[in-house]
């Protein structure tokens, strides 16, 4: 993130034990203590933000990781959201759930 000039991130994730370890308001164990030291690490270099969502609310971006992992490249910035996460959006903001036509099911 550093490098591409990004700062001042706010991330969401899914994850409440992982939010409260990285954000130290849990004690960690020995197994991950890396992995958390170099997440606080990184979230106070770039003076970013990691909070708690829930599950439901972090579908669109589940659904962007699992097509980043089909990709070759380290990075893809584009101005415009995948069709199939815009179809998700809208389907949100209608109160439509579980969409023949959602990527989601």
């Amino acid at each position: 993130m550093l490098e591409n000039g990004y700062s001042n991130i706010h991330i969401e994730l899914d994850s409440l034990m992982a939010v409260q370890l990285i954000n130290k308001e849990v004690a960690g164990d020995n197994a991950n203590q890396a992995l958390v030291l170099d997440s606080r690490s990184l979230l106070k270099r770039t003076q970013s933000v990691l909070t708690h969502i829930f599950r439901e609310a972090n579908r669109n971006a589940d659904h962007m990781a699992r097509l980043g992992a089909k990709q070759q490249e380290d990075l893809v910035v584009t101005e415009d959201s995948p069709q199939s996460v815009l179809h998700s959006v809208l389907e949100d903001g209608l109160g439509v759930r579980n969409s023949p036509y959602s990527p989601f099911g």
